[in-house]
């Protein structure tokens, strides 16, 4: 059979020739194809929250990077986080080069809840074919917790009610009654706005004590905030301690509750508590200028007490003072004959509790030397476990 060279031949003949002469050496998806290129993200995270095991603690688990931009998808990395990272260093390839992509970095934990975000609002880029476009931020606190530690609890109180209650959400925890009690309410905004209520009952659900305070929850910056603590019929007051980042310390002791600020004069910077009780130690450092001493102190661990007569501590040095500690914690006081405070903590042994670390045995906690701060001694994420049995001079 023949076609000649009818015009239907002719038409076909061309079309054919067209089509190979339009695609020749890019079949059509190669044409639509976009080209792409790569971001590599350096993100220091500014005085981290901990990455920790321990349940009372806003913690982070995950890198998150998203990227917006005019003709292509939403671009989501999500990446897993090991140990308790400073700076943060990754490259995210596939992505769809042009202008005024936007990028959005931030951790989560593992319900999706954002604990840093980045420190610029926006953050526009441009993405080159094949290149690799170098992002620095800077990942800025956007939880945390608020933490109470109380001690000497009295015995006629049964639990004790830890609420923060905002227009949108209540975090709350209940406990039985201990000589000592650490609670966390975690995960919490930075910026909600709300009010903290402390209450503790007896076994019949009578109140006993009962403390309420608005507050505004910054996660950034540190404060004091007063806070009125009613123990019928009469009021008295404790402190509330705001820590950047990201967490709120409330710290009680129920056997001096009229009790005032600490003086600071002396610093406790060092506890050896998991030890045979021979070697037992704390340290108090001077941060002044000039040398400090002081005729009597007095020393209160737990309902223990003990004077010491006349010391002297240098400036900028080191005094070691032989005490009886326990390894599940202990509030150590330290007091001038007038009962002035000079210096309190509450460390949590064995736990982890409250981002305290857990000194394996004969080894020390020590202050980190830029926290050397009477209200920065009293956050355990301020402390770590020394290499030596007595590592400060």
């Amino acid at each position: 059979m023949s076609f000649g060279k009818s015009p239907l031949f002719l038409f076909l003949l061309t079309a054919v020739i067209g089509g190979n002469f339009f695609h020749c050496g890019r079949s059509p998806s190669e044409v639509n194809e976009p080209e792409h290129g790569s971001i590599k993200i350096s993100a220091i995270i500014t005085e981290n929250l901990k990455k920790t095991s321990a349940i009372a603690a806003t913690s982070f688990e995950n890198i998150v990077v998203e990227i917006y931009g005019f003709g292509m998808d939403t671009l989501r990395f999500s990446r897993k986080l090991s140990n308790n990272p400073m700076l943060i260093n990754d490259t995210f390839s596939g992505i769809p080069a042009g202008v005024n992509r936007e990028v959005k970095i931030f951790t989560t934990d593992n319900n999706g809840l954002k604990v840093h975000i980045d420190s610029l609002d926006k953050r526009i880029v441009r993405i080159e074919k094949n290149e690799i476009t170098a992002i620095n931020a800077t990942l800025i606190p956007a939880a945390g917790s608020i933490y109470m530690q109380l001690a000497n609890v009295s015995t006629d109180i049964d639990s004790l009610f830890f609420m923060f209650i905002s227009a949108e959400k209540t975090w709350e925890k209940r406990l039985k009654r201990n000589l000592k009690m650490n609670m966390s309410l975690d995960n919490i905004p930075d910026g909600t706005e709300g009010t903290i209520h402390l209450t503790a009952v007896n076994s019949g659900g009578d109140t006993l004590y009962h403390a309420s305070k608005k507050i505004s929850f910054n996660a950034r910056e540190s404060s004091e905030l007063k806070i009125d603590f009613d123990l019928l019929p009469v009021t008295i007051t404790m402190n509330l301690k705001v820590e950047r980042p990201g967490v709120t310390l409330i710290t009680i002791n129920m056997a001096d509750l009229d009790d005032t600020g600490e003086s600071g004069e002396l610093i406790i910077t060092e506890i050896l508590y998991n030890a045979p009780d021979s070697l037992k130690y704390i340290k108090l450092y001077n941060p002044s200028d000039v040398a400090v001493t002081i005729d009597t102190m007095i020393i209160e661990v737990d309902k223990s007490r003990k004077q010491i007569n006349s010391i002297t501590v240098n400036a900028h040095d080191y005094y070691k003072l032989k005490v009886d500690l326990v390894k599940n914690g202990s509030q150590i006081t330290l007091r001038a004959k007038d009962y002035t405070i000079i210096d309190r903590i509450i460390y949590i042994g064995t736990t982890n509790a409250l981002e305290w670390p857990e000194a394996t045995y004969n080894k020390a906690i020590c202050l980190d030397s830029a926290s050397y701060d009477v209200t920065k001694n009293n956050f355990g994420r301020n402390w770590y476990v020394s290499d030596d049995n007595d590592p400060a001079p």
